[in-house]
């Protein structure tokens, strides 16, 4: 196996392991984040994994119909994100999981 080969197998599986924890992740810190005024937006948000070709693949999920107009507003109201700044909490934590597996 090449170097190549054996760094991209490497890579492949650290990926494999780190996705869904990530998503976990970014999905608690969205509920912790959302706004709630019934609590249906903050309880449909759910981790969607599938297997794709280049591994493990997967979405939080919130399954309201009005996500999208918390998250990013309407011409009628100020949006209210909590799915991106979940994001952009949990970011530095994928990247520091995926560089301990790569150089480990």
């Amino acid at each position: 196996m090449h170097a190549s080969e054996a760094l991209a197998h490497r890579l492949h599986g650290a990926v494999r392991a780190v996705v869904p924890e990530a998503l976990e992740a970014v999905s608690r810190e969205a509920k912790n984040l959302c706004p709630v005024d019934a609590g249906q937006l903050r309880d449909s948000l759910h981790v969607r994994m599938a297997e794709g070709v280049s591994g493990a693949q997967g979405e939080v999920v919130a399954d309201v119909p009005y996500a999208a107009f918390v998250e990013l507003g309407t011409y009628k109201s100020a949006p209210q994100p909590y799915l991106y700044p979940a994001f952009a909490l949990v970011r530095p934590r994928v990247t520091a999981m995926l560089q301990g597996l790569l150089s480990g």
